[in-house]
């Protein structure tokens, strides 16, 4: 989910969330992408991605999360659906 102040991703199969950590390239290139898929902020959408899981944050916005997944690679952004992961 992104938004105004808000960038979170749960891996398929989990019930964890993550602050979505990206440089500001790539950062842009998933708004971008969300964009094309959602009408509002706040809309989930499926991704996938190429990452890995990094420190939890101390503070900020991504404190309240279960931890920090860092993008390295957006492979696809998606609308979500039912069939997202695979279900």
């Amino acid at each position: 989910m992104i938004g105004h102040e808000v960038r979170t991703f749960v891996p398929c199969g989990s019930e964890k969330v993550y602050w979505i950590k990206a440089d500001e390239a790539s950062l842009e290139r998933l708004q971008t992408a969300v964009g094309e898929y959602t009408d509002e902020p706040y809309e989930p959408f499926f991704a996938e991605i190429i990452g890995r899981l990094t420190e939890e944050a101390g503070e900020g916005f991504a404190a309240d999360y279960d931890g920090q997944v860092m993008v390295d690679t957006l492979v696809r952004v998606a609308p979500a659906s039912e069939l997202d992961c695979g279900g």
